[in-house]
C-alpha cells in the first residue's frame, strides 16, 4: 500500500477545524483534521501516514503545554504549526526544530498562506 503525505490539523472548535480543512484541501493540500492530541498521535504513529506539516489550534485545548511538548517529539523532523493567543505565543517562546508559532486573530486564509509558505521552505 502506498504511504499517504497529508497535513494533519488538530482543532478543538468543529468550525474552525472544518474550514481550515475545506481551504486546505481547496489548495491541493491533503488534510487530516482531527479534535485533539490523541487523535493526531493516531495518525503520526501510522505507518502508512507521512505528515508533511502538522497545524495546531491551542482554542479549546485542555492540555496546551502537555500538548505542546507532545508535538515537539515530531517537529525535528515535520514543521509544527501553533495557532495560539497572543499571550500563549509569549509563553511558547522559540523551540528548537520546525516549530512554527501565529497568534490569533488570524484568518483562515492567512493559516492557510503560512501553511504553504512553511512548506515551501521545505522543497
Amino acid at each position: 500500500m502506498a504511504k499517504v503525505r497529508a497535513l494533519i490539523l488538530v482543532a478543538k472548535d468543529w468550525r474552525e477545524r472544518a474550514f481550515i480543512r475545506a481551504e486546505l484541501i481547496e489548495e491541493g493540500i491533503r488534510t487530516l483534521a482531527v479534535e485533539d492530541m490523541d487523535e493526531a498521535e493516531k495518525w503520526l504513529k501510522d505507518p502508512e501516514i507521512v505528515p508533511m506539516i502538522i497545524v495546531y489550534d491551542t482554542k479549546y485545548q485542555e492540555n496546551v503545554r502537555d500538548d505542546i511538548n507532545r508535538l515537539l517529539k515530531y517537529s525535528s523532523s515535520v514543521p509544527v504549526l501553533i495557532i495560539a493567543g497572543a499571550s500563549e505565543k509569549k509563553a511558547l517562546g522559540t523551540e528548537p526544530g520546525k516549530l512554527y508559532v501565529v497568534s490569533r486573530p488570524i484568518t483562515i486564509g492567512e493559516v492557510v498562506r503560512k501553511v504553504k509558505e512553511i512548506l515551501m521552505k521545505g522543497i
